[in-house]
């Protein structure tokens, strides 16, 4: 095989291992990367265990309020207004109004084992909005 105008697929030793590349910090939301077809829905995981996912072409409005502060407008055949409460939200604003989050979860109230400088989903509620307005 020594003749292939490309390297082999043996293991180099420069390369280190899988099991030497740290962890990155745990972040409360997934999105797709540039590489990625964009997600057609994203989903909410709620701190109890529950899962609800809402469709990209039902979001109307995302309002960050202030860093830790977001407000999503859902119409679709109920309305609903998302809040999500926490820090550092920023990032997770842009990437909804680009369409690229896939999921979102909800880590309940602030302990001590999560730094103040990571993002943080503190509580996310859901309001079904009445009326024709």
């Amino acid at each position: 095989m020594q003749s292939m105008p490309f390297p082999s697929n043996a293991q180099d030793a420069s390369l280190p291992s899988m099991r030497d590349v740290s962890p990155r910090p745990t972040q409360p939301w997934q999105w797709a990367a540039p590489s990625e077809d964009p997600p057609i829905m994203f989903k909410f995981e709620m701190s109890g265990g529950t899962e609800v996912s809402y469709c990209y072409s039902d979001l109307r409005e995302t309002r960050l309020i202030n860093p830790g502060y977001l407000q999503l407008c859902i119409y679709g055949f109920e309305k609903y207004l998302i809040t999500i409460e926490g820090r550092k939200l920023e990032e997770l604003a842009s990437l909804l109004s680009k369409g690229r989050i896939k999921s979102i979860r909800e880590l309940g109230e602030r302990t001590f084992d999560r730094p103040e400088s990571e993002p943080a989903i503190d509580r996310v509620s859901v309001d079904q909005l009445t009326g024709t307005g």
